[in-house]
Parts: C-alpha cells; sequence; structure tokens
C-alpha cells in the first residue's frame, strides 16, 4: 500500500524487494543502525548516497527521496530536497535555492524535512491530478477533431 501510494504501481514488488536487500545491507554491514552507516560516510552526504546505493536498484532518486526525510534526524544531510520536488517548487513560485529556502526554514534540519515531504506530496497529488484529468482530455480532443471534419 505505501508503495502503490507512493506512485510506484508498475514495479512493486521489485521496489520492495529492493528495500528488503538494503534492509539487510544495513543489519549486516552497519549492525542494524542506520546510523552506523552515517559514522562510516564520515556524516558525509556524497559518501552517503554512495553506500545506499551499494544495494540493488537503489539509484539517484532513491537516495534524494531518502534524504528528504532523514534529514530531520541526520542534520548533517540538510539542507536536502529530491529533484522532483525541487522542479515542484519552481513551478509553483518557491524556487529552487535550498540555502534560501534553508535559511527560511530557520535553518531547522527537521522543518526542512517537514518541507521537503510536503512537496513530494504536492508533486505526487499533481502527478495524480494528471492522470484522472488525462481520460476526459482525450475525450475533449476526439470530439474535437471529429467536429471539425464536419
Amino acid at each position: 500500500m505505501v508503495l502503490q501510494a507512493g506512485g510506484y504501481n508498475r514495479y512493486r514488488e521489485q521496489c520492495a524487494t529492493n528495500l528488503g536487500d538494503l534492509a539487510d545491507i544495513v543489519v549486516k554491514r552497519y549492525e542494524g543502525d542506520s546510523n552506523n552507516l552515517l559514522l562510516d560516510a564520515g556524516c558525509g552526504i556524497d559518501k552517503v548516497g554512495r553506500l545506499l546505493k551499494e544495494a540493488k536498484g537503489i539509484g539517484d532518486l532513491a537516495v534524494e527521496i531518502y534524504f528528504n526525510s532523514v534529514q530531520s534526524v541526520w542534520p548533517s544531510i540538510a539542507p536536502s530536497v529530491d529533484s522532483r520536488s525541487l522542479k515542484t517548487a519552481a513551478e509553483i513560485g518557491i524556487g529552487t535555492d535550498l540555502d534560501e529556502i534553508y535559511n527560511a526554514l530557520d535553518r531547522d534540519p527537521k522543518r526542512m524535512s517537514w518541507f521537503a515531504n510536503g512537496l513530494s506530496e504536492v508533486q505526487l497529488k499533481k502527478k495524480q491530478e494528471v492522470r484522472d484529468f488525462e481520460p476526459a482530455y482525450q475525450i475533449h480532443q476526439c470530439i474535437l477533431t471529429r467536429m471539425t471534419r464536419l
């Protein structure tokens, strides 16, 4: 259900398997504590991303989305907003300057996390609205095409 709500309708089983593989890595390499992964990476965002991508199926976007949430408990990751949500921020007039946004949020990693996840929610809702609207749009286009033939 969580994967489906996140828009992962086509590859739910594969995504769930990949997340399970990532959990296995955390258990085996980091004693079941992802904080140890952060420590192993020297608290560096790039190294954390590389370590996460060692799990099969975990790519740049998955890491970015993970950073949206984890920055609330790992302040060294802040400020972070995934690329899709950053595009949404630009589209709705917020802008894409992460430092400016972070400053507006009083440089609070927890608030930055809420903001990033809120943008993700907006992006997913926009995507769903397009899907909901598309059949009506296609019917409208079909009617217009037929009317012009008359």
